[in-house]
């Protein structure tokens, strides 16, 4: 069963390998699918005026090799205070003296994790039925 499995496996990763164009256009469609649904859970997680924030969800343009992994694509917040909303933050006055802590909201890695599941999901139904009909052809 787990030889199966690997072999299932390395003829994914070959098949992925053989299709180059169409795995990329598919980690495309994934990263506007993961910027979607990080755009709505911060609509839905910060609930004050926050500036340019959900406006500044972005998907990389370049589809780029990382780890052990080959199609990576990249999903961030261009604004320049996202990291303060990310993580939290000291609440300053202008003389320096600390007022308390802004806890920080997580959403991009929140998103991440709720979005994984759904990811292989659409690899095993979509991305392998499109390559297998390509073979098939």
């Amino acid at each position: 069963m787990a030889d199966d499995l690997i072999k299932f496996a390395d003829d994914i990763n070959d098949a992925i390998k053989a299709f180059p164009k169409e795995t990329k256009k598919f980690m495309k469609e994934e990263g506007r699918k993961l910027r979607k649904q990080m755009r709505a859970r911060a609509r839905r997680t910060v609930n004050r005026k926050t500036g340019n924030y959900l406006s500044g969800f972005q998907v990389g343009r370049k589809i780029y090799k990382w780890g052990d992994a080959d199609y990576n694509i990249r999903v961030y917040n261009s604004s320049p205070h996202t990291h303060l909303l990310e993580y939290g933050h000291r609440m300053l006055t202008h003389a320096g003296e600390m007022l308390g802590y802004v806890t920080g909201y997580h959403i991009i890695e929140h998103a991440g994790k709720a979005f994984e599941p759904e990811y292989l999901d659409d690899i095993n139904n979509n991305l392998v039925d499109f390559i297998l009909e390509e073979l098939g052809k």
